[in-house]
């Protein structure tokens, strides 16, 4: 598991971008993330693997702090076994989602 954040300036759009497995330890990341104020902010998914619940509740958690900042939230190229889990959980409907 890995992520990495890129902030386009010219938008004000973090994009946080996922490797592997995300799951509880990407938390400390995830944190720093929450603690920022964008316009904009996009959750990569292309290079992700697989998510696990306590990443589940790190994305409510981040929908919440958008939604009081009046920033958009958009989870991106979610596939596979990763787009099913949303599925199931009704994150299709909750959030934003959003393919090349």
């Amino acid at each position: 598991m890995s992520c990495t954040s890129n902030l386009d300036e010219a938008t004000d759009t973090l994009t946080f971008s996922i490797t592997g497995y995300f799951d509880h330890q990407i938390r400390p990341q995830f944190s720093d993330l929450l603690a920022t104020h964008h316009k904009h902010y996009v959750i990569n998914f292309a290079e992700a693997t697989a998510i696990d619940s306590a990443a589940l509740g790190m994305l409510l958690m981040l929908k919440e702090r958008a939604d009081e900042q009046d920033s958009t939230l958009v989870l991106h190229n979610a596939g596979g076994k990763i787009l099913r889990v949303f599925e199931i959980s009704n994150f299709d409907k909750l959030f934003q989602l959003s393919n090349d």
